[in-house]
């Protein structure tokens, strides 16, 4: 037993059998009745979750708002410090910090318990508390940190509550509205952003957390019960053995290690540097020694093996998550950045001017599960989504200062419906790739696989628009003007350089952050082809005679299944 199994157990239901299936066709069905239907992936959703978990009517609408309270405030949060972050530069004095503020929120390496979901709460909000009260830059990257530990328990468990109160075939509508619920904080995060940054203070961004925070706590104490597993009976050191502490360090070692790489790369240091060449080498070791330990630990690892052996899918879908998330938060960060420091956009009207990504984002979530929940097959709107991100990045780098509105605002639709589907999707892909046992660890190793790319691809990004701009502007003004545009704010420009020299300064300016997303142009490539390569696994499949008759030889499910569902059964879902 590992540490994340001794935490998420207590959510699981019952066992679910998932297995591929030759049904005879029905009479009818086929002139000569020989033909055996395709197989495809059945999912016992009878046994889908623990019958004593199901929740219905109004208690589950409850569950559901206080749920998604604690995702609004997680999305309030990550959009209000994205239009913020112009203004934290400019009082701050660091440039450079740009991408930690995304990069320490998101590094996040525990996986969420039920039992200590109200703590995760409490760490988020004393996070946000430090962040609020910040004297200094570093200090804000450390409430960041300590906000994203919480905020992985409160997103990781949300989902992972829903899988088990509510069955898998009925369950794309919720997980949507969720990943919607995350897109109208988008929404109304820039403009309350916006508007308290211009006329209060940046400070106020955090702030206003803890009510909403406070609220949420309410909700889920009062409304939150769950069937008591059999784990929650072991002895304290029972439980504190079952951790694995040795994965979870080597885990955050490597990560910090590549990220400071990223970070101080042609920044702080040089890339040929001893620092640099140091931490690339020491994150490849201690990754290399993470992997060994997880096989050699077994079940017992930090993220067990058997999460990637039931079948392609789980592994297709972390990495296709991670080549596709990550890349596409530089479009939310620097944006904002391209619309304060190029167009000279107060923080509202930043906040504004980010609207499409934002709607987009909120219609293709409610758009999206519908449609999935009706259909069943979630493969192709995950295609669709890792296509229009990398459109959206591809011309996003063609944007210049005079370009009329019209062309950055269907770019943002274009990557609000992208990130939307590529996002929620994968949530629910997961669930019904894998077996009850497993859905708790799947949806929080996605979590950790998103944030981590979250962390890495901010960093990258930080270092192409530093190394970028310091380069563009080397023969448009002097080195020490170049220095004290990288040492201050994005919003400083105007006090910095000479009225004449403004104009030019601000092309490369803007050239430096259009840069940055060739990242989202290409990287979603990757996750194409990898999804391509998934199972298609509908989420409204039925249990089949052999699923019932099968209880025991789950190899020989995993196998049978490996055979049978390289395309959709469309005959088997119209049955």
């Amino acid at each position: 037993m590992n540490g994340v199994d001794s935490g998420v157990k207590a959510l699981d239901g019952g066992p679910t059998t998932v297995t591929a299936a030759l049904e005879p066709a029905p009479a009818g069905d086929d002139k000569n009745n020989k033909s055996p239907r395709k197989a495809a992936v059945a999912v016992d959703i009878s046994e889908d979750i623990d019958p004593a978990n199901e929740v219905k009517g109004t208690k589950l609408v409850l569950i559901h708002v206080a749920i998604c309270l604690c995702t609004f405030l997680i999305g309030l949060d990550f959009n209000l410090i994205a239009t913020a972050v112009p203004a934290i530069t400019a009082q701050f004095n660091s440039t450079r910090d740009i991408g930690w503020y995304g990069a320490a929120f998101m590094v996040y390496t525990l996986f969420p318990k039920k039992l200590v979901y109200m703590l995760y709460l409490f760490v988020f909000e004393l996070g946000s508390l430090v962040c609020a009260t910040s004297p200094s830059s570093a200090a804000l990257i450390a409430g960041r940190t300590v906000a994203g530990l919480g905020a992985s328990g409160l997103l990781a468990g949300g989902f992972t509550i829903l899988t088990t109160i509510i069955p898998l075939h009925k369950r794309a509508v919720w997980t949507g509205t969720m990943g919607a619920i995350f897109s109208i904080a988008s929404i109304v995060g820039p403009v309350i952003a916006g508007g308290l940054t211009q006329n209060v203070t940046w400070r106020w961004c955090f702030y206003i957390n803890l009510p909403i925070g406070g609220a949420a706590a309410a909700l889920f104490f009062l409304l939150v019960h769950l069937k008591p597993a059999e784990t929650e009976n072991q002895p304290i050191t029972a439980k504190l053995r079952s951790v694995d502490v040795l994965g979870l360090a080597l885990f955050a070692g490597s990560t910090t290690m590549l990220l400071l790489a990223l970070q101080w790369g042609g920044v702080s240091y040089a890339w040929s540097s001893s620092v640099v060449i140091g931490l690339l080498v020491g994150f490849g070791v201690v990754l290399l020694l993470f992997l060994i330990w997880i096989v050699r630990r077994g079940e017992a690892a930090l993220i067990p093996p058997r999460l990637f052996t039931v079948n392609r899918n789980p592994a297709l879908l972390c990495a296709a998550a991670f080549f596709v998330n990550g890349p596409f938060q530089t479009v939310i960060y620097w944006l904002p950045v391209w619309f304060q420091g190029v167009l000279g956009a107060s923080p509202t009207r930043s906040g504004v001017n980010f609207f499409p990504t934002v709607i987009f984002d909120v219609l293709a979530a409610f758009v999206g599960s519908a449609i999935v929940s009706q259909l069943g097959w979630w493969n192709p709107f995950m295609l669709l989504a890792e296509a229009c991100v990398c459109l959206c990045g591809g011309l996003l780098t063609t944007i210049y200062p005079d370009i009329s509105g019209a062309h950055w605002v269907g770019y943002q639709i274009l990557g609000g419906v992208g990130y939307s589907l590529g996002t929620n999707l994968s949530h629910l892909a997961m669930q019904s790739s894998l077996p009850q046992d497993l859905v708790p660890l799947g949806a929080s190793t996605l979590l950790t696989v998103i944030s981590t790319s979250c962390s890495i691809f901010m960093a990258i990004g930080q270092a192409v628009f530093q190394r970028q701009l310091q380069a563009n502007l080397a023969g448009v003004v002097s080195e020490q003007v170049v220095d004290n545009i990288i040492n201050s704010g994005v919003t400083s420009l105007g006090s910095l350089v000479p009225a004449a020299e403004l104009p030019a300064v601000i092309r490369q300016y803007s050239l430096s952050v259009t840069q940055v997303f060739y990242i989202p142009a290409v990287t979603p490539v990757i996750s194409f082809l990898l999804l391509l390569g998934c199972k298609w696994i509908s989420t409204k499949s039925k249990k089949s005679p052999a699923a019932a008759a099968t209880t025991t030889d789950t190899k020989a499910d995993s196998d049978d299944a490996e055979k049978g569902v390289g395309t959709p059964d469309i005959e088997s879902e119209a049955n």
